[in-house]
């Protein structure tokens, strides 16, 4: 499953603070509880085992787009709506949420520019981090987990996670390349290229990640519980999806989730984004 874009959520979390919402609240994050510690399986061996758990094998291998379909809600508050995502290999990807008394947020990434388009904010070009955050997750192998992208994939942990005994396993994503040396610096990008993914030690499935998000408003510390796997075409896919980011909890439900019927044209600029780069005239991201 691939959830709401953490910079969908960085633009909502925003649009909060300013907002008279009296019902929001903070959460707190609360670190998994440790567990006796044992000989830890490769990490290869886990994730292989989540692929074949899940289907994604040589099967998925084959699929050249995902639509995903569902509903999100900012839990607590009352406020919902429709969301969709597009993705296309190799790094293609567009999410659109609509919410009631919000308006649209929309985010994608077309293999060159990144953007965003809120309806209380307007259009924004995505540089820097935060650009090439969502330049990774947009890059459709890494639904397989594909050794190519990672500089370091480790088991560090077998612990308590959301009431699972859980494997938990570092993965660091490989340098950026960028000509701004401080984008290409590994170590001032480390924070930002590391995330953590807990499996289930029993059922074999991924029931969470942590990773901190760079945007437009700071770095973000960000959780996702993923649970109520179901069935779609020949593999599984996680139907509900729970993002922690900035005192705010955003439930995203999988209703329906489509392969290989994503037009190419599901990837062009909005026209208010085309406005900016002639405005700007940027160079490829």
């Amino acid at each position: 499953m691939r959830s709401t874009s953490p910079t969908i959520l960085a633009a909502l979390a925003l649009t909060l603070t300013a907002a008279p919402l009296a019902a929001r609240r903070a959460q707190a994050t609360q670190e998994p509880e440790a567990v006796a510690q044992e000989a830890l399986p490769e990490a290869r061996t886990i994730i292989d085992k989540f692929l074949r758990a899940s289907g994604r094998t040589e099967e998925l291998e084959k699929i050249q787009s995902i639509h995903t379909i569902g509903t999100i809600e900012i839990l607590g508050m009352g406020i919902k709506g429709p969301t969709e995502s597009f993705q296309a290999r190799p790094n293609l990807s567009v999410s659109r949420s609509t919410l009631e008394g919000i308006g649209e947020i929309n985010t994608g990434f077309d293999g060159k520019v990144a953007w965003l388009e809120q309806a209380m904010m307007g259009p924004m070009l995505i540089d820097g981090f935060p650009c090439e955050q969502l330049k990774s997750q947009s890059t459709f192998n890494a639904q397989v987990y594909d050794p190519e992208l990672y500089e370091v994939v480790e088991t560090v942990a077998r612990t308590a996670y959301e009431g699972s005994d859980c494997y938990k396993v570092r993965f660091v994503t490989k340098p950026y390349e960028s000509e701004d040396s401080e984008i290409s610096d590994p170590e001032k990008s480390l924070p930002y290229r590391e995330s953590f993914q807990y499996f289930d030690a029993e059922s074999e499935l991924l029931v969470g990640t942590s990773v901190l998000v760079a945007s437009f408003m700071g770095d973000m510390p960000t959780t996702t519980v993923v649970s109520e796997y179901k069935k779609f075409g020949d593999f599984l896919f996680a139907t509900k999806a729970i993002q922690k980011q900035a005192g705010m909890e955003v439930l995203i439900t999988t209703s329906a989730v489509e392969f290989d019927n994503v037009p190419k044209e599901a990837f062009d600029l909005p026209p208010s984004i085309r406005a900016l780069l002639r405005d700007d005239e940027p160079g490829d991201k």
